[in-house]
């Protein structure tokens, strides 16, 4: 893993690519965090980073979700199939996705895949803060890449890093319930956050200073390009999709 700045990690081994997203693990000791978790093809990839460095699984309290898509976060039901307890924290107009698996909500359709449920999800948003030793993390809803996504602002040493998951650069779709106009007043709201830094659902293991980025993010929202459609090849049938992830302990 790579520290970002004391008490915020982001997780090296598994790719942030368009199969997985950015991992980001919160404080130390006792009781830490995740925020998004990546999918369930690299659980064990996951675990076996976490465990080279000497993180303690059991103190995994909370998984923080930035969106109902799989890549983000399908992981956290083979944490509790593997007898972790972590509260599972989803935008609220994205828990039906994630609790059913449902097909289209968690983007299914773009993996040509089905998705593990996550039953008993807590719902999460505005006004939400929580602390990992010296670090806090804070919720925002920002609806945009669906409309069930939070921005996480995590705080220590003065520092303000916002972690957006999709709503910076994801596609948009309307099975997923992207809304543009939404995307834009949400970016607007980051911008007055007054962060000093940026992260995103899927790049680079390093933090990205906050206001230019932002500014150009803002002046790309009406460009972006309905990725879902022109990438194939693409299922829209359920029926025909593959099964969920099926995981074998190693």
């Amino acid at each position: 893993m790579k520290e970002l700045f004391p008490g915020l990690r982001q997780v090296a081994r598994v790719p942030s690519d368009g199969r997985s997203s950015t991992i980001f693990i919160v404080g130390e000791g006792k009781t830490i965090a995740a925020i998004d978790c990546g999918p369930a093809q690299y659980y064990q990839t996951l675990k076996d980073e976490l465990g080279d460095e000497g993180v303690d699984l059991s103190a995994l309290t909370d998984i923080f979700v930035t969106h109902g898509h799989s890549d983000h976060y399908e992981a956290a039901a083979l944490f509790r199939r593997d007898g972790y307890t972590p509260n599972v924290h989803v935008g609220e107009l994205d828990r039906y996705a994630v609790e059913t698996g449902d097909y289209f909500g968690t983007a299914g359709f773009f993996y040509r895949q089905h998705t593990l449920p996550v039953p008993e999800t807590l719902s999460i948003g505005d006004g939400y803060v929580e602390s990992f030793g010296k670090v806090a993390v804070r919720a925002f809803e920002i609806p945009s890449h669906t409309m069930g996504s939070i921005a996480y602002v995590v705080e220590n040493d003065g520092l303000k890093v916002g972690i957006l998951g999709d709503a910076a650069w994801g596609g948009w779709h309307p099975l997923i319930g992207s809304d543009l106009d939404k995307w834009e007043e949400s970016i607007e709201m980051v911008q007055s956050l007054d962060l000093t830094h940026v992260s995103f659902g899927h790049g680079p293991t390093e933090l990205i200073a906050a206001k230019s980025h932002l500014r150009k993010l803002r002046r790309q929202i009406g460009k972006y390009a309905n990725a879902y459609d022109i990438l194939p090849p693409i299922n829209f049938d359920q029926n025909t999709a593959e099964p969920a992830y099926e995981y074998t302990a190693v």
